[in-house]
């Protein structure tokens, strides 16, 4: 893959975009419609995608690469944590700085991922692709949920 091809992809994307935005400014999309549209992807087309990555050959070593690149998402995680909440330890708001943590550490990162890794490199880079949603969707419900829970507070007579 070249940055050429990388650049042309991502071009088109916004492209789309951009046309997704003047359809909205034109009213051809309502809110509703562009609700729905989100709704459709999110749940009915980004999972095909992932089912049809999921069905192509599966040799040991596409497992391995799998699993090694699930040991680099978790590793990325756990060091992006601790320089997040360096970054933000001054920080004297609680709720201010579990925000800024919080969106320092997780991305958005299926939604226009998977659309870009399958353009880049077909079903294959979906299925890498997807490692990093699993890493995104067990730390963010752990760690992200925790992180964002108000702080216990001791109960006196017990």
């Amino acid at each position: 893959m070249c940055l050429s091809q990388l650049a042309s992809q991502i071009a088109v994307i916004f492209l789309l975009m951009l046309l997704g935005a003047l359809a909205r400014q034109l009213g051809f999309l309502s809110p509703t419609t562009i609700n729905d549209l989100t709704n459709l992807v999110l749940y009915f087309l980004s999972p095909l995608v992932i089912i049809k990555a999921f069905l192509a050959p599966f040799p040991v070593t596409r497992l391995k690469i799998f699993c090694l690149t699930l040991v680099g998402v978790v590793i990325t995680y756990l060091v992006t944590i601790l320089l997040a909440k360096l970054a933000f330890a001054k920080v004297k708001d609680a709720n201010l700085q579990r925000i800024a943590t919080y969106g320092s550490i997780y991305s958005n990162n299926g939604f226009m991922g998977i659309p870009l890794a399958q353009a880049l490199f077909g079903s294959t880079g979906v299925f890498y692709g997807v490692v990093s949603m699993v890493g995104f969707n067990a730390f963010t419900w752990t760690h992200g949920v925790a992180m964002c829970q108000p702080p216990l507070t001791k109960v006196s007579g017990l």
